[in-house]
């Protein structure tokens, strides 16, 4: 597995370290060769700091931290999240036309904030019209994202 930070960015754990802590989680994307990956955020999370976002009974994907972050602080902080993450693998990712993922973000320096994100979505429909590339393509409602929990980083699991 490939682990590549961008430019001023780093990983504060490794593939090893994931694959133990999430070892029975019973993660199975079936379009995805690991159960874990390593990601960069995007320009959707603006000034927030993922470290880790989980699609329940499928995948899990650790976010790289700027190289501001300190590096002890971060691995702490990617294995609370981890850990915080094990309680809500056992939840629906779909239901209907909701999508659900969690979310746990660097709140601050010594606390995280797990996030319930949904994305609500309008059915496909097939018209006669349609071109291939767009027919089965479902359209975003709306997305929005709740705060289920705040935890300190320093806690027992």
């Amino acid at each position: 597995m490939k682990v590549q930070a961008r430019k001023g960015r780093y990983f504060p754990v490794g593939p090893g370290l994931v694959a133990s802590a999430t070892r029975g989680w019973q993660l199975s994307a079936w379009w995805a060769k690991m159960p874990f990956r390593f990601a960069n955020p995007d320009a959707r999370y603006h000034e927030r700091k993922p470290l880790v976002r989980l699609w329940p009974l499928e995948q899990l994907v650790i976010f790289s931290l700027a190289d501001g972050v300190d590096r002890q602080l971060g691995r702490s902080a990617v294995m609370r999240a981890i850990g915080l993450c094990a309680q809500y693998n056992k939840l629906s990712r779909t239901t209907g036309h909701v999508d659900k993922t969690i979310l746990v973000y660097l709140a601050d320096l010594a606390s995280l904030s797990v996030v319930e994100r949904r994305v609500y979505y309008k059915p496909v429909k097939y018209r006669g019209a349609a071109k291939f590339s767009t027919a089965g393509k479902a359209k975003i409602l709306k997305t929005e994202e709740i705060e289920i929990q705040r935890v300190a980083i320093d806690d027992a699991a």
